[in-house]
């Protein structure tokens, strides 16, 4: 079938935005109990609404708590973790008041009761201490009006049924935060991380024990972790051993402490650790009595490993997945739950066998994507400043329908990505896809300071962020251009939160993209060091200088002081009930462009925190983008917007 020659941009694509919402959940956290299988999904289409899932032996999904009831945790603004099972019994946060709400699984149709007193204090990492029918989870303590809040390990009693909840009880307290709290089999053994300002757990954490004797802590004693350690994910073997990732050699590894010492278990060519951004990240779980299964990054691609805990010796599962986003024990039969993603592959649940093969039990997305349409990532390595190399992938422009004309290259997308020491893979991501099938070339980069290439290349971005992560950035736009992958006078940026303050950072201080997208990004870092929340309050010390000592560097990295120097159009998209990036930073800088009189657009929503979660929102956000890069570039779209305001737009054309 001959191919329709249209310009790179104007392409009818059959990936709409509606795609990404109308049938694309959030899987996590899946776990096996008592023969089924149990996990947390978001819903878009619901607002995006938690639900706790339950699946039968037989396959029948069943919600565990009716509307309008929603499962998620608001401690670190990020949560995570939020639910835990006993025998009969469900036990999750609910988003709108942050109390634990106790749900029978014989009548899940019924209204769930309040355990936890309605105050401000908030709930995550959820654990099921069996012996004493007690809770186990971190709280963030809000009470303290115009104080930081306080972070402990509490224990919630919900078998007392009063009608202002149970007051819980205090286990573990003294650090800024906690993290992993989790018994062992016998339940008289606690471990958790903890770690103080300025740190971050993925530079610094500590991993602690302690004996539980009448549901009081004796005995605490630190194992490792520290200045030069970040461990990450403890668990407890059934034997009584300690398993945790250590990245004291560079590489997240799995090491054992055995009460006496400690011993490096796996030997990776990779990293086995995730920055820990949301509370129960998961990357690795046992199988049989000696054998763990471990999620792997190489380069930026995951893979399965099979690690013998005895002599450390490790085979890879083969797996079309190039992203593992969690793993957890069945301990019924020796099997694991997994949540991965591929090249061609939406997140999916999957469900290994004791044989060692992989089912899929619960899809992402219901929608089918046509492969003719997907473009793949190549992972690429390239050369930036100070003789060093940054990595990402590239996705060509694909689309089964259209070409662009001959001789003419794409307009280029380069993303940045959030945290900023996160990562990005190169499995199924329909929010590429959009632009890739609409005619745009995409450079997914991940800079140095980004995970999954060890503690050295996390570590390059020390007191370098607003430099390093923006010099990648446009040294992946220049290598992109120069290969003849792009066209260089339609190169665009985008990110969020930590990637829109690179995208207003590469705009400002480089003139290598002709547009940018800003969605929830850092404008003003001076006034984000005294407004933000608890868990990223301090996280500018090791990125840019220690805060308020290094005032003026803050002022010298923020774009919102250098306005005179961005002079190309940018798009912004704002939560108005952000907490993490408040609104006032994108609205500082839309009124510096517009007193410019470059082409800006801004874009608000309501009801959206950080990371925007309703379908019409993600539909709004995406199509109003690529509207304003057709006005920008005076190409047509597809898009569904028609009254998206771009101020300034005549003047620029003029």
């Amino acid at each position: 079938m001959n191919k329709l020659t249209k310009p790179y941009g104007s392409w009818q694509s059959p990936i709409t935005a509606e795609m990404m919402t109308s049938s694309s959940l959030s899987l996590s956290d899946p776990r096996n109990h008592n023969d089924e299988t149990f996990w947390h999904e978001s819903r878009p289409s619901e607002k995006g609404r938690g639900v706790v899932v339950r699946r039968d032996a037989k396959g029948k999904e069943t919600d565990l708590f009716p509307a309008p009831y929603s499962a998620r945790s608001g401690v670190h603004e990020y949560g995570g973790r939020c639910y835990t099972l006993s025998d009969s019994h469900l036990y999750f946060v609910n988003s709108v008041d942050q109390q634990i709400y106790q749900q029978s699984l014989m009548s899940p149709e019924s209204e769930p009761r309040r355990v936890t007193p309605l105050d401000k204090r908030r709930y995550a990492d959820l654990e099921w201490i069996a012996k004493g029918n007690h809770i186990l989870a971190v709280c963030e303590d809000h009470r303290m009006e115009g104080q930081e809040p306080q972070t402990s390990i509490q224990l919630i009693d919900p078998s007392l049924d009063k009608s202002d909840g149970s007051e819980p009880q205090t286990l573990v307290e003294g650090a800024d935060f906690y993290a992993y709290p989790r018994v062992n089999s016998d339940d008289n053994r606690l471990c958790w991380l903890e770690w103080d300002h300025p740190n971050m757990p993925w530079f610094s954490a500590e991993l602690w024990v302690a004996d539980i004797r009448n549901l009081v802590t004796e005995h605490a004693q630190k194992v490792a972790g520290g200045a030069d350690e970040a461990v990450f994910q403890p668990s407890w073997h059934p034997d009584g051993n300690l398993y945790f990732c250590s990245d004291r050699n560079d590489l997240w590894n799995l090491h054992r402490f055995d009460g006496d010492s400690i011993d490096q278990v796996s030997d990776f060519d990779g990293e086995s650790g995730l920055p820990l951004w949301q509370f129960g990240m998961q990357t690795y779980s046992f199988l049989e009595e000696n054998t763990a299964i471990c999620a792997v990054c190489n380069s930026g691609v995951w893979q399965i490993e099979l690690v013998d805990l005895v002599d450390g010796v490790s085979r890879l599962l083969p797996s079309e997945m190039s992203s593992i986003l969690h793993i957890s024990g069945t301990k019924q039969d020796g099997g694991a739950l997994i949540v991965a993603a591929g090249p061609n592959e939406s997140p999916k649940i999957l469900q290994l066998s004791q044989a060692h093969r992989l089912a899929p039990i619960k899809s992402s997305s219901s929608t089918p994507i046509p492969e003719s349409a997907i473009s793949t990532g190549t992972a690429v390595e390239f050369d930036t400043t100070h003789q060093m190399s940054a990595h990402g992938f590239f996705y060509a422009p694909l689309n089964p329908d259209f070409e662009g004309p001959t001789g003419e290259t794409p307009p280029l997308v380069v993303l940045c990505h959030g945290g900023p020491a996160a990562a990005t893979t190169n499995a199924l991501n329909l929010k590429v896809q959009f632009w890739t099938s609409r005619g745009f070339a995409v450079f997914d980069v991940n800079y140095r300071g980004s995970t999954g290439y060890g503690r050295k290349y996390r570590a390059l971005l020390n007191e370098k962020w607003g430099i390093y992560d923006v010099e990648d950035a446009c040294a992946a736009a220049t290598y992109a251009c120069k290969q003849g992958w792009a066209n260089p006078d339609k190169t665009i940026i985008r990110g969020s939160s930590a990637g829109g303050y690179t995208v207003l950072s590469a705009l400002t201080f480089h003139n290598t993209f002709k547009a940018g997208g800003c969605l929830y990004g850092i404008g003003d870092l001076k006034i984000l060091a005294q407004e933000t929340h608890k868990f990223e309050a301090r996280y500018g010390d090791s990125l840019i200088a220690p805060w308020p000592e290094g005032a003026k560097e803050y002022e010298r990295r923020s774009p919102i002081n250098h306005i005179d120097q961005l002079n190309c159009p940018v798009i912004f998209f704002q939560g108005l009930l952000d907490k993490v990036v408040p609104p006032n930073q994108a609205e500082m800088m839309v009124n510096a462009l517009r007193r410019k009189g470059i082409a800006v657009a801004y874009e608000t929503y309501d009801n959206e925190g950080h990371g925007f979660r309703n379908s019409e929102t993600i539909v709004r956000s995406f199509n109003a983008e690529l509207a304003f890069y057709g006005a920008i570039f005076n190409f047509e779209t597809d898009s569904s917007v028609s009254d998206l305001e771009i101020g300034n737009l005549v003047q620029r054309q003029t």
